[in-house]
């Protein structure tokens, strides 16, 4: 049974934010926040905070998000670039911080963590406090003194980001077994060694291949893995494959690999090519293959004639 997506608007937090849609992405990054792998330590580290430093460094709570997957969840529908805006302000404001991977140069995507004192801080001084979560801050409703605002260097290299690209639902059991790696965690844990400074340089050359890149990259190598090739020479052979036919989302790589079961269904039927049942209206035609991909490809074409037409002149 496919599973509902939930989304919940609190007073407190539009009040805080002053706009519900600031409310419900700061609400997100809260839940995910309660379902890190190092959540009891996120914890032990926001009370050593509140008693003894404000300004110590960050280790633990960080959340490897991507504005899409943040627009999707929330259902709010909007572009990267206004769900970049959001977490930016939440981020100027002092309740998000903001960093890149400390680990690879090459990984663009931002990493999040809640700043939960900030928070409850700056609630408590509208009259609220921030109820209803499984993180218990009863021991914060008192506090009063100014808390750092803005977004320092962050650069313990320590912390690895957790992806949590999964649906917000009412049940909190199953998401930490479906939460995705980065592809280079991807890598690292999956057999195929490390990621050394060529390596780094082809991640970031992929990276600015292809609009889904981290789903991607993450899709190639567990094709690998399945095939026994663990090997990144195996990896960017599928990579270089999907980038000839213009492929640039997990749906239109999907749509590929259906046009190739086609295919070789039909060779194996004598090349009797039958219409596939339930393409219709999905954006695949009788070979599988999306619309999406078929114009891209057609104006891949068209450039090569234009420039093949350039040349003889």
């Amino acid at each position: 049974m496919k599973r509902l997506k939930r989304v919940m608007i609190k007073e407190e937090l539009v009040q805080l934010t002053g706009d519900y849609k600031l409310a419900i992405t700061l609400n997100q990054m809260i839940y995910w926040s309660e379902r890190i792998k190092d959540f009891e330590q996120f914890i032990q580290e926001e009370n050593q905070r509140l008693h003894q430093d404000h300004q110590m460094q960050p280790i633990n709570g960080w959340i490897y998000k991507r504005a899409e997957d943040l627009s999707d969840e929330t259902m709010l529908d909007v572009s990267k670039k206004a769900m970049r805006d959001y977490l930016k302000k939440l981020v100027e404001q002092g309740w998000l911080q903001e960093r890149r991977n400390p680990m690879y140069d090459w990984d663009r995507t931002k990493q999040y963590r809640v700043d939960l004192l900030k928070i409850q801080h700056d609630l408590h001084d509208i009259g609220y406090s921030l109820d209803g979560y499984r993180i218990d801050l009863s021991y914060l409703q008192n506090v009063t003194s100014n808390l750092p605002k803005g977004n320092p260097e962050l650069p313990n290299e320590t912390a690895i980001p957790e992806i949590t690209t999964e649906i917000t639902t009412e049940n909190y059991n199953d998401n930490d077994d479906r939460a995705r790696k980065s592809p280079a965690e991807f890598f690292e844990e999956n057999g195929f060694g490390m990621i050394s400074g060529f390596l780094a340089d082809r991640f970031d050359y992929w990276h600015q291949q292809f609009q889904e890149a981290d789903a991607l990259l993450i899709k190639a190598m567990e094709a690998a893995v399945t095939q026994g090739k663990r090997n990144f020479r195996y990896v960017e052979a599928i990579l270089s494959n999907w980038q000839q036919q213009n492929v640039q989302t997990v749906s239109d790589a999907e749509a590929l690999e259906k046009q190739f079961q086609y295919k070789k269904g039909g060779r194996q039927r004598g090349g009797l090519h039958q219409r596939g049942k339930g393409n219709a209206g999905n954006g695949v035609d009788e070979t599988g293959i999306s619309e999406t991909i078929r114009r891209r490809q057609k104006i891949a074409e068209g450039e090569r004639a234009n420039q093949t037409d350039d040349s003889s002149e």
